[in-house]
């Protein structure tokens, strides 16, 4: 049976790393403590407890403001990274070259442009086999939207 976490400023001093708020104790271990009303508070408890294997050991914590910055407002958050992840600036700064230096079209059509992104998809189909290791005899990667 789960306990219910304690709720204190004190919890950031005293927190273990790898326990979760709610978890049930370890023998004679006290409930977890969760900081209340702060959040930062919260945020440092959960770095402290899950920093070395969140957000790229550490790397999203220390590029968030200068990659993701103001795009999200003041009290928003963004919590669908199952579905799509939030662009970064470095992402955005990478490709706007890409899309001012060349024009890509349809890639089932015939033509300088279009040649381009069928080149460009290829190549992408073919990193990802890479990346998994797979025999591109035996898969095939198609994207969808």
């Amino acid at each position: 049976m789960a306990s219910a976490a304690v709720c204190s400023e004190d919890a950031l001093a005293s927190a273990k790393p790898g326990a979760l708020a709610g978890e049930a104790p370890h023998s004679a271990e006290l409930a977890p403590q969760v900081p209340c009303g702060s959040e930062q508070a919260a945020k440092q408890l959960f770095l402290q407890q899950h920093g070395s294997s969140y957000g790229y050991q550490g790397w999203m914590e220390q590029h968030w403001q200068e990659e993701v910055g103001d795009r999200l407002k003041q009290g928003q958050h963004y919590l669908d990274y199952t579905g799509a992840a939030q662009y970064t600036t470095s992402m955005i700064t990478s490709i706007m070259g890409e899309l001012t230096s060349c024009a890509f079209g349809n890639p089932h059509s015939r033509n300088p442009s279009s040649t381009r992104s069928t080149q460009e998809v290829d190549l992408a189909r073919s990193l990802v086999l890479q990346h998994f290791n797979a025999d591109p005899e035996q898969y095939y990667v198609i994207f969808t939207k």
